[in-house]
């Protein structure tokens, strides 16, 4: 995010606190909205660096009493670039996100025994509830890497026998790429997901020859936490992005909100229990992003 989108999230969004690294200290000076709103900002260098400090912050932790949550309280507020204008605030509460990981669960049949390469930035939904919550909720391991690098990842996911692979398409073609000049052991791996673009036929083709294991595609959006469908291991459709989560809905309308035939180009409609609520201050961009009887 440039200074300016960063000042405006802090403002629009609330944020009293920061957990950071060194490395972005210098993001938080350039904005006045940063500068006065943000009374507390930790690093994580300063609290997890010695054995001392962690010792203290589990001390800490030990009279620490949580709040319990609601299903329907906001979990995140995951802001979304428009077209135009400022970010928009995306309200998640925490069924919202619960729910997206059960029903990714469900889809791809993820085990405690499952082993995912985090390999998606932790700022975006797909990452927050595919590669980050699923493994943490079902048991499972996640392996994370500080930055995106193909070859690094293949090393990841022959040394970790790691069993799922989650990216987006142009980090698909440098992984072929890598593997092409420098093959791994990468037979451990039994599930490929692919989402946030359009997923070229040649990018898919060359991976299930070099991997040997064809990619599900999928579709989502912040507003739905982000998956809304996917290709099912058991009937993939190469070209598609799948079939709707469980108990999720989806429709193709017109401009007007009439519901289309089959074969018909329009409007992508979803209703479900992973569905935004809303926009954060955004009151008549929600009323606008929502249809009749709950459909967004």
């Amino acid at each position: 995010l440039s200074p300016e989108e960063i000042d405006f999230v802090a403002k629009d969004g609330g944020i009293d606190t920061v957990v950071t690294s060194r490395a972005f200290l210098a993001y938080l000076g350039r904005g006045p909205a940063i500068a006065a709103a943000v009374p507390r900002v930790l690093c994580l260098e300063d609290v997890a660096g010695s054995p001392w400090k962690k010792a203290t912050l589990l001390a800490r932790g030990l009279f620490f009493s949580p709040r319990p949550a609601q299903e329907t309280d906001l979990a995140t507020l995951l802001y979304t670039s428009g077209t135009t204008g400022h970010p928009r605030g995306v309200l998640l509460t925490h069924r919202n996100i619960a729910v997206n990981i059960e029903q990714c669960r469900e889809a791809v049949g993820f085990q405690p025994s499952d082993i995912v390469i985090q390999a998606l930035p932790m700022f975006h939904a797909f990452a927050l509830t595919v590669t980050l919550g699923l493994p943490l909720a079902c048991g499972g391991t996640g392996v994370a890497i500080k930055k995106f690098a193909p070859e690094p990842i293949l090393d990841l996911v022959e040394r970790h026998r790691a069993t799922y692979l989650v990216a987006v398409p142009s980090m698909y073609r440098v992984l072929n790429h890598a593997q092409t000049l420098r093959p791994r052991r990468v037979g451990s791996l039994t599930t490929a997901v692919s989402g946030g673009e359009a997923l070229p036929g040649e990018v898919r083709e060359t991976f299930e020859q070099l991997f040997g294991l064809p990619i599900l595609e999928g579709y989502g959006l912040s507003e739905t936490s982000p998956v809304a469908v996917l290709n099912p291991r058991s009937a993939n459709r190469p070209g598609s992005v799948g079939k709707p989560l469980a108990s999720v809905e989806v429709r193709v309308a017109s401009e007007e909100g009439a519901v289309l035939p089959a074969g018909a180009a329009g409007e992508l409609h979803v209703r479900g229990p992973n569905v935004t609520r809303g926009y954060h201050n955004r009151p008549e961009e929600t009323v606008e992003l929502f249809a009749a009887d709950g459909w967004m």
